[in-house]
């Protein structure tokens, strides 16, 4: 995050305040299940549907900072695609956790 940090110094923002900013761009640092559908997990809360017994839609929601500088909330966007994306490694491991939980 050394682009990010030296762009919000170019900004103005004091050193606590980036430091600040940067710890919070890279999430929670901890995951929450709620049973049975729930979970927030490093930036973005997701929901899990049952459609039908062989169906399930997930619904992901980026969570930004509310008035947090534009380049943060940039970056915090990137991780999540990065984590979620076609090419992620998040999406298909937790899926192939939710598969096997079912199975016992």
């Amino acid at each position: 995050f050394e682009d990010l940090a030296q762009a919000l110094r170019d900004e103005g923002h004091e050193e606590l305040e980036v430091r600040r900013i940067v710890r919070a761009v890279g999430g929670s640092g901890f995951n929450l299940n709620l049973f049975p559908n729930i979970a927030c997990s490093m930036a973005f809360f997701r929901v899990l549907q049952p459609i039908s017994v062989a169906e399930t839609e997930i619904h992901h929601s980026v969570i930004t900072m509310d008035g947090g500088p534009q380049i943060a909330n940039q970056y915090r966007l990137r991780l999540h695609e990065h984590f979620q994306g076609p090419f992620g490694f998040g999406t298909p491991d937790d899926s192939e956790a939710w598969e096997r939980v079912q199975h016992g």
